[in-house]
């Protein structure tokens, strides 16, 4: 279940932020923290309500720090 329209200008109104300020950026913000707190993908797919998986990962921003921290975690 996704909120309407008129519950979203509420939702931004209340938080200060521009009208133009689009509904995705709430989705990649709840994404991007669920994956910053270890959660599957999976689940974070479930949860974003995506029927595909590549959809929840066009999502997902992820950072030269992390990809740094990824290759040194694989070093021998």
């Amino acid at each position: 279940m996704q909120p309407d329209f008129k519950t979203n200008n509420k939702i931004k109104q209340k938080a200060g932020l521009p009208k133009e300020f689009k509904i995705h950026s709430f989705r990649r913000f709840f994404i991007n923290e669920l994956r910053k707190n270890h959660i599957d993908i999976a689940t974070i797919k479930n949860l974003a309500g995506h029927r595909d998986i590549r959809t929840t990962e066009i999502y997902c921003n992820v950072t030269e720090e992390e990809k740094v921290k990824a290759i040194e975690y694989i070093r021998v």
